[in-house]
């Protein structure tokens, strides 16, 4: 493995530590350790892909891209870091001097790494799969007892809205030796063979989401974005047409099933932008309700008089929570605050009444020797005093204040959870738009 290869990897688990809180290794990556292998990556190529698998194989690997992807001066340095073999190829398949390095690669016992991209509609995904079923059987063949030969599919996960945590998945292997042709039989029958294996290796993604969890996703979706429609026909004046009856077109739903297959990380990080803006909404509901719900909200004298006494009596329940903060330390550190918080027993009422009064005289005493006995006679009194208000001013924060401050920031709220809709619709559309780009390419 060259001196380079070694650095560069080294500081690419370096970054993917800092990046990652684990990176996770599934399935017959066993596999990947001795005799030639070629991984084979169903999804669209991505750098951060052969940068992960870099950073996760312990074995030196040789990456197959297109010219277009190794564009920039980072990814060039990169490429001829890690000994990327590019490409040039109009319809996205190996050249003949791509292939002659993969034969080569294969022969020596090295790994290979190729994108399938078999959600490309332009033929290239066939051809990918063709030829890398004839390299493996012609290296096969012309070495048969020395490389035995594995082509390995894997599928890579990384829900980017967590970017905290990434799968790679190494699927059954194929072994080219099963598929040498047989007396009778010709080479590009054999080929045909292992490539529709390949094929279907390749679609078996454990990462896909279950049909019924895609059809509850589609399902939120389309209350997504019939909850979007009807705001913007609210605003219009006199407009008389409702949602009722709207669906999600049968291209978005196909969209959503070819992208289940091939790159499931995509409707995962969907499914969590989904998640919070559901939780944003579920949040303003549930504060609404709780607004309208409040008898005292509906007099204007005692709302007043809520907010006058938020004001003026912050002050004093931080006199008193600084007051206190000692003896509810010393509560939680022996444990006795959660069982407090059930039904305690009266020694446990006793032990934590014990440690409020020691607290109490310990802070008395300081006040005594710093500044006197008349200013900690008066000290005295307003422990207990700040302490019953500070209860009684958390009761007004939970109850009243809370109240009173989400009724000011409802507008805030509602701006919040139509940015995040806004900004969920055009992730999908956006991706829409990439396959639709994809279809009319292939047409």
């Amino acid at each position: 493995m060259p001196l380079q290869y070694r650095i560069v990897r080294r500081l690419l688990r370096i970054w993917f530590a800092i990046r990652f809180r684990n990176i996770r290794l599934l399935g017959a990556e066993d596999e990947a350790a001795s005799g030639a292998t070629l991984l084979l990556v169903s999804h669209p190529p991505r750098i951060l892909d052969i940068l992960l698998l870099v950073a996760s194989v312990d074995r030196q690997l040789h990456c197959l891209i297109d010219a277009p992807m190794a564009s920039g001066l980072a990814l060039r340095f990169l490429a001829q870091s890690l000994g990327v073999v590019v490409y040039t190829s109009g319809v996205g398949a190996p050249s003949g001097a791509a292939i002659e390095t993969c034969r080569e690669l294969l022969a020596s016992k090295g790994t290979v790494v190729l994108f399938a991209n078999l959600g490309a509609k332009d033929g290239s995904a066939s051809d990918r799969l063709t030829s890398v079923a004839r390299v493996a059987l012609e290296v096969e063949s012309r070495f048969p007892a020395s490389v035995e030969s594995a082509i390995l599919p894997v599928h890579v996960l990384i829900p980017l809205a967590r970017f905290n945590e990434a799968l790679i998945h190494f699927g059954e292997p194929a072994f080219p030796q099963d598929f040498l042709p047989l007396p009778g039989r010709e080479l590009d029958q054999q080929v045909t063979e292992l490539a529709r294996v390949l094929s279907h290796l390749c679609c078996v993604n454990p990462f896909a989401l279950r049909h019924h969890d895609l059809a509850q996703l589609l399902a939120d979706l389309a209350e997504i974005l019939r909850t979007d429609l009807a705001d913007e026909w609210a605003s219009r004046p006199n407009w008389k047409q409702t949602v009722e009856g709207f669906t999600l077109s049968r291209f978005l739903a196909e969209w959503a099933q070819q992208t289940n297959r091939l790159d499931p990380d995509r409707l995962v990080t969907l499914r969590q932008a989904l998640n919070a803006c559901r939780e944003a909404h579920r949040h303003r509901s549930l504060n609404t309700i709780q607004t309208e719900n409040a008898a005292w909200a509906r007099s204007t004298l005692r709302r007043a008089l809520a907010w006058v006494e938020s004001a003026l009596g912050l002050p004093v329940a931080c006199y008193g929570f600084l007051n206190h903060l000692p003896a509810r330390l010393l509560i939680s550190v022996t444990g006795l605050w959660q069982k407090l918080g059930r039904q305690a027993r009266p020694g446990e009422w006793a032990m934590a009444t014990f440690f409020v009064l020691t607290c109490y005289a310990g802070a008395i005493a300081l006040v005594n020797h710093w500044f006197g006995r008349s200013a900690a006679g008066y000290y005295a009194v307003t422990l207990p005093i700040s302490g019953l208000y500070l209860w009684r001013y958390a009761s007004l924060w939970r109850h009243r204040t809370r109240l009173l401050l989400q009724h000011v920031f409802a507008p805030l709220a509602e701006s919040r959870l139509r940015r995040m809709r806004k900004e969920l619709i055009a992730r999908v559309g956006a991706a829409r738009n990439a396959y639709a780009d994809l279809l009319a390419v292939a047409l």
